[in-house]
């Protein structure tokens, strides 16, 4: 009786510790909301410029998920600045950000919840890690009515497989207010 017991305990615990990461939250600003895991966390040292800025491993970037989400006006010094150039200078700066980058893939237009966006992929080493691990940025830039979203979700190369449905339900739910 007493092993079944806790065969059970033990079996509910490891359900309940492995299913955390598939829970989401509503999180955003006055002006956006989003889902992300209720597994993420902020970091101590966020990106300058971010609006929301959220790890799932605070010692280790790298060890889990982590998303950063920036905004910049569509209208910038008088002159209105097209998705397709705001996509190409995201991607110029995440280029310069890591090392060794061995390919992008082109931008890709598409709809999500109403707003045209640009989605794209970038991988390469990034500049602050000494194990060379691969990283993998996968970049969304959404057009809203006043403001570009940049959302970019980066992750270790390894573990791309296991966080693309995560990632696809992110981009998904992203709503501008």
């Amino acid at each position: 009786m007493k092993i079944i017991f806790f065969t059970l305990l033990f079996s509910s615990i490891i359900i309940s510790c492995s299913n955390n990461k598939n829970k989401f939250f509503k999180t955003g600003n006055n002006n956006f909301t989003i889902d992300v895991p209720s597994n993420l966390v902020q970091p101590q040292e966020i990106q300058d410029g971010s609006l929301l800025n959220l790890v799932e491993d605070t010692a280790d970037i790298l060890n889990g998920l982590s998303i950063v989400i920036y905004n910049d006006s569509i209208i910038e010094e008088g002159d209105s600045t097209s998705i397709s150039d705001y996509s190409n200078y995201i991607a110029e700066n995440i280029l310069d950000e890591t090392l060794n980058s061995n390919f992008i893939f082109e931008p890709k237009d598409t709809i999500i919840n109403n707003y045209n966006c640009k989605v794209f992929k970038i991988n390469g080493s990034y500049n602050n890690d000494f194990s060379n691990k691969t990283v993998c940025y996968y970049c969304c830039i959404y057009r809203g009515k006043f403001n570009y979203y940049n959302v970019t979700i980066m992750c270790s190369e390894d573990k791309v497989n296991n966080y693309l449905p995560l990632i696809e339900k992110i981009y998904n739910s992203f709503r501008e207010k």
